[in-house]
């Protein structure tokens, strides 16, 4: 019989007074949150936005990434 794995991210369907599943549930939301992260910073990388070390290159905002509701001038 194939058994069936509960996604540790579906809140709906958590038991909030067990520990384990909260941790599991903390755990997965982490390594969702880390991979996200990693991810977002490779692009970066790519574009030459920051370096290596993940350090700011450009120190100023291209003019179509600036927001248009912004009263400071650049």
């Amino acid at each position: 019989m194939a058994t069936v794995t509960k996604n540790p991210l579906d809140i709906n369907a958590m038991n909030l007074d067990d520990p384990i599943e909260h941790a599991a549930f903390m755990d997965a939301w982490i390594a969702k949150g880390v991979a996200r992260t990693n991810a977002r910073l490779r692009e970066l990388y790519a574009m030459g936005i920051i370096d290596e070390d993940g350090n700011r290159i450009a120190t100023h905002t291209p003019p179509d990434m600036l927001d248009p509701n912004s009263s400071v001038e650049q």
